[in-house]
């Protein structure tokens, strides 16, 4: 919704709202399958607020935010801290 109404959406416009998972850790969460040993080793130490950065800055990933929402945030560039902007490009309802 944010994307739709300004045109982009940044990591920075839904951070304050993910913060509360930066005190769950990722590896050992209760009832959370991981997937495999490779990504629970890549995630040790993290919360599931960075899985979730992650997850925005991975165009490649079935979880991320450009394959999930079916190209309709198109990403098209960085903010300073490394985050990817992407804008809305969907259908008007």
């Amino acid at each position: 919704m944010i994307a739709k109404k300004n045109g982009k959406v940044s990591w920075k416009d839904i951070a304050e709202d993910a913060k509360f998972l930066d005190n769950v850790n990722f590896v050992g969460a209760d009832g959370f399958n991981s997937g495999s040993n490779l990504t629970r080793a890549k995630m040790a130490g993290k919360t599931f607020y960075d899985y979730l950065r992650n997850l925005w800055n991975d165009t490649k990933s079935q979880k991320g935010i450009y394959l999930m929402y079916e190209k309709v945030l198109y990403p098209i560039g960085k903010d300073e801290d490394g985050n990817l902007i992407y804008e809305y490009r969907g259908k008007e309802l």
